[in-house]
């Protein structure tokens, strides 16, 4: 494989992990009630996570034979637990539409300019 095919990769795979954080910074924000609170979080799991790695990819990389086939198998764990992240359910998260207030919110009438749709 050229190099450049590896480059693309790595920028992919950055890029994958930029939008899982966005995600998981939403859904941390329907548990913890407020944006700032799942942000600090998400960020200070993700620096960790980042240096716990660096720390033992230093220790481990150079007893592997192939390095780079090891970063990907890693990446692919780390994809499939992404992955699967949507499926498991969320303590306190509620559905779209509801609300604590309004147990059926479906059922709710509409306000404002627009008729509602029939």
């Amino acid at each position: 494989m050229p190099r450049g095919a590896y480059y693309l990769v790595f920028i992919a795979s950055g890029f994958a992990g930029l939008i899982y954080e966005s995600i998981w910074t939403h859904y941390l924000k329907l548990f913890l009630g407020h944006a700032a609170y799942a942000q600090s979080l998400v960020l200070a799991v993700f620096m960790g996570a980042m240096a716990g790695g660096a720390w033992l990819c230093g220790r481990v990389s150079h007893r592997l034979e192939n390095p780079l086939r090891a970063y990907a198998l890693v990446e692919a764990l780390v994809g499939a637990l992404a992955l699967a992240f949507h499926a498991m359910p969320i303590p306190g998260a509620r559905a779209p539409g509801r609300s604590a207030t309004t147990p059926n919110a479906e059922r709710r009438p509409r306000t404002g300019c627009c008729p509602a749709p029939a």
